[in-house]
């Protein structure tokens, strides 16, 4: 396997860049983008609005979630598996492998398994079927999702577009949120696909100092909207945690030791007898000092 190659000057820039122009929806955008999508007035909303919401909820690219099928959803587990994903450049191939060419499982939250039930009890659930589908049975296009999905998303939700490309954002306010929730980052790069927390620790680094968090009552409405349990509590950086109180030192035992346990050794013996008060025994001498009297004598 090829090493992967190391980033660029304009590469790095373009990191830096990302630090400061990217603005993440907060709770009260995504409350209400959530509203607007649970709520499709048309086909057109019934079809893209489902897939839209997913991507919202788990910061999955467009190809990765238009390229979920049921038989990656077990009923018995509690895990989606990412295993394809489609291409929204060029010709479609259904077997086509993940950006980063690797496979991972997201756990199934509630607002998710809620989704999943609704989009089964309206298209179906084939083994071989695609969860997001257009009218021909096939996965959807992604130049009609930004146009019918995501622009209309935004207009009926009052919500103001973010840089970049559309997936971009959803899968940036995922990623942002998830950090200033407290939540380890080596486990949000694992749901994202990503093998290392190096992108996310790179590019995200602000994110992660609790003094640019937001205040607790957003935090907690970020995490409520998302369905994570695994938040840590608001503390500043300077805190010091409070130490563990230290009982009283425990004395040694003195006295005969149960039936069944082994016995003393000779130094322990010796050590007892001193704090009993009793005259210990000499040693006998060993072979060396008999040697050395002998030949003194």
């Amino acid at each position: 396997m090829p090493l992967p190659r190391r980033r660029t000057k304009q590469q790095r820039r373009e990191l830096q860049s990302k630090r400061v122009t990217f603005r993440p929806l907060d709770a009260a955008e995504l409350g209400r983008l959530a509203a607007v999508l649970r709520a499709p007035g048309g086909d057109a909303e019934l079809k893209y609005f489902p897939l839209t919401e997913l991507l919202l909820l788990t910061g999955l690219r467009f190809g990765e979630g238009a390229g979920l099928r049921w038989a990656g959803v077990p009923e018995s587990s509690r895990r989606i598996q990412i295993r394809r994903a489609v291409s929204s450049i060029g010709p479609l191939d259904p077997d086509a492998p993940t950006k980063t060419g690797a496979e991972w499982s997201i756990p199934l939250r509630p607002a998710l398994e809620a989704l999943l039930g609704a989009q089964r009890a309206v298209a179906g659930a084939s083994a071989d079927g695609w969860i997001f589908s257009n009218a021909a049975g096939g996965p959807l296009n992604h130049a009609n999702w930004l146009k019918r999905g995501w622009a209309r998303a935004l207009e009926r939700a009052g919500v103001s577009p973010r840089e970049g490309d559309a997936q971009k954002a959803l899968r940036r306010t995922y990623i942002t949120s998830s950090l200033v929730c407290g939540r380890n980052p080596k486990l949000v790069a694992s749901e994202l696909g990503h093998t290392t927390s190096r992108m996310v620790v790179e590019v995200y680094d602000s994110f992660l100092d609790p003094t640019n968090w937001p205040d607790e009552l957003e935090r907690r409405r970020l995490a409520r909207f998302y369905g994570w349990r695994d938040v840590a509590p608001l503390q500043h950086p300077t805190a010091r945690a409070p130490r563990k109180q230290q009982g009283p030192m425990r004395q040694p035992r003195i006295g005969p030791r149960k039936s069944g346990a082994p016995s003393m050794t000779r130094t322990c013996d010796l050590q007892v007898r001193n704090l009993r008060g009793a005259r210990p025994r000499p040693m006998a001498p060993s072979r060396s000092s008999r040697s050395r009297r002998c030949q003194s004598r």
